[in-house]
């Protein structure tokens, strides 16, 4: 299925708004952790990894770059993004500051048309404040399919900032988001003598997200503050909407070197209307306290998950409903360098039409997002490193659901999905290995694998979910001005259901992906990006095959 490529610049900004995370290893099957750490001056804060379906092929990017892109959207330039491996070689020297422009320019131009721009722009290192700006272009003027049939693009624009007082930091962002699609996944020999108008297969989003927050940063306190309110608003071209907006506050405390407690509340409200639904609600609200205890080789935690999930939809003959999940794992050091853990947890996963759209933009017109209730998780896992260069994680979790999103093709119109859900007591089994490896300055390595076996009780079939998830990546050093990139993703296992309502298993995902930047100058520079290698029209989502062989390349310019 083709991919719209969605560029997210981060730079200052926290992610656009109205996600906030679990546990590390709280995360649906699908998908490899990361993490992100933020320095707010002098203080290190580590911030919880967003919980996401499918992660694996979702990512948040520090910079927009032509190879750092969504698979699960609508492509533009169909290359499938670097797998984040959250493990790397704890004695790593770190890698020096980079000398901090004021703008970044990038300027790109491909086959199918694909026009690239980024402007980057931000202040220099400052004590009090730091500002950032972005504007982002691409777009296919060609698809797939029937050329310009299939065209999508995408703009981004937005910018953040950051103000540090002596022991808070205010941060603010705002971006806009600007996609164009075309429903395609038809028949291309019946196409035209479709009756309907084509119009009605345009499909143009409008995103708007908003947030400020404020994170206390004194080194000298024991304790961790951080407060955030986020907005986000979605508009297409037929009608349909969404409002979602969030307040969420974490507090830590550390006592001494043996305890630590933390609390995390969230509260979240959702409204989405269109043309078949009106006035449809959800609220949420989070209470996650947790306390951890380190003694000799062993850390504790336990705490309580604790939910109050509002929803006038027809899944529930209650909309209210409380829900409590107990949370407890142990950690265990096994040397220096290695580490074994396990745990037990339950969550509702908040979802959103935003964040469908994200993943799937082929939805049809009637779909009623609600949350997915994860009501139990366990985990173990081993972890560590060789030699400060060889990273490794082996991971094995189990869900099980009360409630679990799919996607789906509809039954009349097979080019669009519905949503739809197994409320019967679906569970997913993981099985994962990730593996990095560093080799001085020259070249960093990373490889992951993932199986997944699904069990569904109200669904035929684990719709749209791979089995098999592979990938690797490396960046790496050529000559002192000549550096690259390189990747291979594989997905295979994903079922989808005919319009007769047959069973296919989707042919396997086999993406190779390249990238060169050579510095001119200490400013300007060329770039060239070769995309899907192979060539192959593969299909993520069932009846969109994606754009083959592709290339884009251009010049770079900072100051």
């Amino acid at each position: 299925m083709n991919k719209i490529k969605q560029y997210i610049v981060v730079g200052l900004l926290l992610a656009p708004v109205a996600v906030w995370a679990q546990e590390d290893w709280e995360k649906p099957a699908g998908g490899i952790e990361d993490a992100r750490v933020v320095i707010e001056k002098d203080k290190v804060i580590n911030l919880r990894p967003v919980s996401r379906r499918f992660k694996v092929i979702q990512f948040a990017a520090p910079e927009v770059k032509p190879l750092k892109v969504n698979f699960q959207l609508q492509d533009v330039a169909d290359s499938l993004p670097p797998l984040q491996v959250i493990v790397r070689p704890k004695t790593m020297k770190d890698l020096p500051i980079e000398k901090l422009y004021g703008l970044n320019a990038r300027l790109g131009y491909g086959n199918y048309a694909s026009p690239y721009v980024l402007l980057d722009a931000g202040t220099k290192r400052n004590d009090t404040y730091a500002l950032n700006g972005y504007f982002n272009h691409v777009s296919s003027g060609k698809g797939p399919v029937i050329g310009d049939f299939s065209a999508a693009g995408i703009t981004r624009v937005g910018g953040a900032a950051k103000y540090f007082l002596n022991n808070l930091t205010l941060t603010t962002g705002a971006d806009y988001r600007y996609q164009t699609y075309t429903i395609y996944g038809y028949n291309p020999e019946v196409i035209d003598t479709l009756v309907f108008d084509h119009s009605l297969l345009k499909q143009r989003l409008n995103v708007l997200a908003l947030d400020i927050g404020l994170v206390e940063n004194n080194v000298k306190n024991n304790t961790d503050h951080k407060v955030t309110l986020g907005i986000n608003y979605l508009i297409n071209n037929h009608e349909i909407s969404e409002f979602y907006y969030g307040l969420a506050y974490d507090f830590g405390f550390r006592p001494d070197k043996q305890w630590t407690f933390d609390v995390q509340a969230e509260y979240t409200g959702f409204n989405q209307n269109g043309v078949t639904i009106s006035n449809f609600s959800r609220r949420l609200a989070q209470l996650r306290p947790t306390a951890a205890y380190r003694w000799n080789k062993f850390t504790f935690t336990a705490g309580v998950n604790a939910f109050y999930n509002y929803e006038t939809n027809l899944l529930s003959s209650n909309p209210k409903e409380f829900y409590f999940y107990p949370v407890a794992t142990v950690k265990y050091a096994i040397s220096s360098h290695h580490e074994v853990e396990a745990g037990v947890d339950g969550a509702i996963e908040k979802l959103t039409l935003n964040g469908l759209y994200a993943e799937n933009p082929y939805l049809s017109e009637t779909v009623r997002v609600t949350n997915n209730i994860n009501n139990f998780s366990m985990m173990a896992a081993l972890q560590g490193q060789f030699s400060g260069k060889i990273g490794y994680r082996v991971n094995f979790q189990y869900r099980h659901y009360n409630r679990l999103l799919f996607y789906n093709n509809n039954s009349l119109d097979t080019a669009r999905f519905d949503v739809v859900y197994d409320n019967g007591g679906a569970s997913i089994s993981r099985l994962a290995g990730e593996l990095s490896y560093y080799i001085q300055d020259n070249i960093n390595i990373s490889a992951n694998v993932a199986y997944n076996a699904y069990t569904t009780v109200d669904l035929a079939e684990a719709w749209q979910r791979p089995v098999v998830e592979a990938g690797a990546t490396a960046d790496f050093i050529i000559l002192d001005k000549l550096t690259g990139h390189l990747s291979y993703f594989l997905l295979s296992g994903i079922k989808a259901q005919t319009a007769a309502g047959e069973v296919k298993t989707l042919a396997a995902i086999h993406d190779l992906n390249v990238g060169l930047n050579l510095s001119l100058t200490e400013k300007a520079g060329i770039f060239v990006d070769v995309m899907n290698i192979f060539g192959n029209n593969y299909q993520l989502y069932n009846n969109y095959p994606v754009k083959g062989f592709q290339v884009i390349g251009g010049v770079s310019y900072k100051f």
